[in-house]
């Protein structure tokens, strides 16, 4: 991992923007599947308790969520898979 220059940066953060929601759906299913545990709390458990104080802050943190992951994706490449951590 490196430090973004300003245009990769700046790329990245446009890269969310230009999916199609198809391309939304294969980077939260892949998500999810390699990474269940953080997905679960990030994109429920997190925004649940939030919503009970304000559903539209709730949407807000799930979608700047998902731009972090599709901007860690775009600039680094998929996370590594829950599975296959070694926590030894």
């Amino acid at each position: 991992m490196h430090e973004l220059t300003e245009r990769e940066l700046y790329q990245a953060l446009e890269y969310p923007k230009s999916i199609d929601e198809d391309a939304d759906h294969k980077i939260m299913e892949l998500f999810k599947n390699e990474q269940t545990a953080l997905a679960q709390t990030i994109f429920g458990i997190f925004p649940s308790a939030i919503a009970e104080e304000n559903e539209d802050m709730a949407y807000l943190f799930m979608d700047l969520c998902f731009d972090v992951l599709c901007v860690f994706q775009k600039s680094f490449g998929p996370l590594p898979s829950q599975t296959d951590m070694d926590y030894n």
